[in-house]
């Protein structure tokens, strides 16, 4: 009697333990009260990490639990991106990246990141642009009289940008190839470090956010040209787009979109989709994304997924020609 009481006990034992370890997996985050991790690739006061920061801030109410933002920067987003495919797949650590992230793999391969593989998206966070400056002493007045002046003088202009990888990097590189032209990349830390050699007059141009070129913009220490999104910056409305400018098909669009680790349960998914899209149009986000000349753009995971599969096609096509000049 002893031997089968102890083997029922046993029984119990190892059913109750079996569901304790059950409701501890992807699940469980639904319920949990430990706090949201943002991560993002760029450093405080960047226009990504305080748009990070924005939307976190509302996301709190919406999901009843704090929010908190870690900058993970370097190697043009890589080491954030590789931090998120390798959390715990819970909901519970969210990278909030550009669509440079697209590129990584072949940018950074050491990385060994695969974007459509090692994450998934969630939310799109905001849609914004970079806008093309030089000097207010710059002979340029227009973005065709830097496409002739770099026609005229291959290899000798100059642009610069937050780093190989960035958006600023690529909404050059779309202009570079677009027009076929054959200029000089200078990377640097970030956009401030960006706009400083071109307010020198030690670089040519740059691209860079509309929040961060705005207030040199208006002192007159800078001149906007053109914007790389398909349509103009609600703050800078005077700006035409590349397009407008005189060089189509050079359009870049720039956004920040929510990334979990890939197998994070479809219903966790869900909820942090809803939870983005209720925290989008609160009227705190939409201020603040009011600002800094950016938007929100709410999607459903379905349309979300199938944009970011058609930007990945447009990203790689636009990298292999930039690369096979």
């Amino acid at each position: 009697m002893n031997i089968q009481h102890n083997t029922r006990r046993r029984a119990v034992l190892f059913a109750l333990a079996a569901a304790a370890v059950s409701t501890t997996g992807p699940a469980s985050a639904q319920t949990s009260n430990r706090p949201v991790k943002f991560i993002v690739p760029t450093s405080p006061g960047s226009s990504a990490d305080i748009g990070a920061r924005s939307v976190g801030d509302a996301l709190q109410k919406t999901l009843g639990r704090s929010v908190i933002t870690e900058n993970r920067v370097g190697a043009g987003g890589s080491i954030a991106a590789a931090a998120v495919a390798a959390a715990e797949p819970t909901g519970e650590t969210i990278g909030i990246l550009g669509n440079s992230y697209l590129l990584l793999p072949v940018e950074f391969p050491r990385s060994k990141f695969d974007p459509m593989q090692d994450v998934a998206p969630v939310a799109m966070i905001s849609r914004g642009a970079n806008i093309l400056v030089v000097s207010s002493s710059s002979p340029y007045t227009k973005l065709l009289d830097i496409v002739q002046a770099a026609r005229a003088q291959p290899g000798r202009l100059t642009y610069a940008s937050a780093g190989v990888g960035s958006s600023t990097y690529h909404s050059a590189e779309r202009v570079r190839t677009a027009a076929n032209l054959d200029m000089v990349h200078v990377p640097l830390k970030g956009s401030p470090e960006a706009l400083q050699e071109v307010m020198s007059g030690r670089v040519d141009f740059a691209f860079a956010p509309v929040s961060v070129i705005q207030q040199f913009v208006q002192s007159g220490r800078l001149r906007a040209l053109a914007t790389s999104a398909s349509k103009r910056s609600t703050l800078l409305p005077n700006v035409p787009t590349t397009a407008e400018a005189g060089v189509p098909g050079a359009a870049y669009d720039s956004w920040l979109i929510a990334l979990v680790p890939a197998k994070t349960p479809q219903s966790v998914k869900s909820k942090l989709n809803k939870a983005f899209n209720q925290a989008l149009v609160t009227p705190e986000v939409k201020q603040r994304y009011a600002s800094l000349g950016i938007e929100a753009s709410l999607m459903g995971l379905d349309e979300l997924q199938t944009m970011v599969r058609q930007e990945a096609v447009q990203s790689a096509r636009a990298f292999a020609q930039s690369k096979g000049r």
